[in-house]
């Protein structure tokens, strides 16, 4: 399973479950992921988890993306 957090907030370390992609659905795809580009942040986390419940994250820039001009939020505070 992949959860994936568009816009993740790197200072608060909070991540906001955006999406979740189980592995049946990934392995449908051929083992890739799409998102839609028009809602990532600056930085996107994906947490991996295994069947064992073991996780990894992935902390992932938009301009790895391309060029993509990065969804802006307004912060809550």
């Amino acid at each position: 399973m992949v959860l994936l957090d568009y816009d993740y907030d790197e200072e608060g370390k909070v991540f906001d479950l955006d999406a979740v992609l189980y592995a049946d659905v990934i392995q449908k795809e051929g083992w890739k992921i799409c998102f839609p580009l028009k809602s990532l942040g600056c930085k996107m986390m994906a947490v991996f988890l295994d069947i064992y419940g073991n996780e990894a994250r992935e902390l992932i820039d938009a301009a790895a993306f391309g060029p993509v001009k990065a969804l802006t939020r307004k912060k809550e505070r």
